[in-house]
C-alpha cells in the first residue's frame, strides 16, 4: 500500500517535468527590441511579449532648417539714382520801356525808336466791331506796347504784354489803311516773332485792294475801326 502511493507521486513529478517543458518551447522570451532609428524611431523591436519593439521613439534628431535665409547684400535698386536731365531753361520775357519820343515815336523795346514822323496819325480811341474800345497813343495800342512805326508807310510794329495770354513778349506787324472819314481798316499781316528786327524785315504784305481777303497770305478780311 505505501509502495503505491510513493509511484503514484513519482509519476505526478514526471508529468508536470513535461508539462513545464512543453511551456518553454511554445513561448520563448522575446528577443531584446532593437534601438529605434535616430531619425524616425520606428517600431524596431523584436517580436516577443515581455522586452518587444517600440525601442526606438525619438523620431530622430531635430529637424536642420540651417541658417538664416539670406536676404543680404544691397537691394537691386540700391546706390544713387542718375540724377534727370535739367529741363530747357525757360526764356525771360522783356517788354520795351516804352514812351513818348521827342520825334513824336515810340520808344522801341531795347532803345529802337519810330520812324521820324509828324505823329502817329492813328492816336485816339476807337471802336472795333466784335473788339469793342481800341485805345492807341503814341506808345500803346491797348495793352501792346508800339516798338516803331511809320506814318508815310502806313505800318506800325508792336510787341505782346508779358502777361498776355498769347504769344506773350511777341512782335508784330501791322499794316492800316489811311484814315478816312474818322475810320481806317488794319491788317496783322505778321505776329509771334521774337524780335523787333525781325518784325521789321518781314516780308509779309497786306492788300488795301482787297479789303475782304487781303489781309496776308491766309486770306483774311481787314479789321475796320471807327472813332
Amino acid at each position: 500500500m505505501k509502495t503505491l502511493h510513493i509511484a503514484s507521486i513519482l509519476a505526478l513529478s514526471t508529468a508536470l517535468t513535461f508539462a513545464c517543458g512543453d511551456d518553454d518551447e511554445s513561448s520563448p522570451v522575446g528577443a531584446a527590441g532593437s534601438a529605434g532609428s535616430a531619425q524616425a524611431g520606428d517600431n524596431g523591436g523584436g517580436d516577443g511579449p515581455e522586452a518587444g519593439g517600440n525601442a526606438g521613439s525619438g523620431q530622430g534628431g531635430a529637424t536642420d532648417q540651417g541658417g538664416a535665409t539670406d536676404q543680404g547684400g544691397a537691394d537691386a535698386q540700391g546706390g544713387a539714382q542718375v540724377g534727370g536731365a535739367g529741363g530747357v531753361p525757360t526764356e525771360t520775357c522783356e517788354f520795351g520801356n516804352y514812351g513818348e519820343t521827342a520825334e513824336g515815336g515810340a520808344a522801341g523795346a531795347g532803345g529802337a525808336g519810330g520812324a521820324a514822323s509828324q505823329g502817329f496819325e492813328l492816336v485816339g480811341t476807337w471802336e472795333e466791331e466784335f473788339v469793342g474800345t481800341v485805345e492807341i497813343t503814341s506808345s500803346f495800342w491797348n495793352s501792346s506796347g508800339i516798338a516803331a512805326y511809320d506814318s508815310e508807310a502806313n505800318v506800325v510794329y508792336t510787341q505782346t504784354s508779358c502777361d498776355s495770354e498769347y504769344n506773350p513778349g511777341a512782335f508784330s506787324k501791322i499794316v492800316y489803311t489811311e484814315p478816312t472819314d474818322d475810320a481806317f481798316y488794319y491788317c496783322t499781316a505778321a505776329f509771334g516773332l521774337k524780335t523787333l528786327a525781325e518784325a521789321q524785315d518781314s516780308e509779309a504784305t497786306a492788300d488795301p485792294e482787297d479789303l475782304e481777303a487781303g489781309c496776308g497770305a491766309s486770306g483774311f478780311p481787314w479789321s475796320k475801326v471807327t472813332r
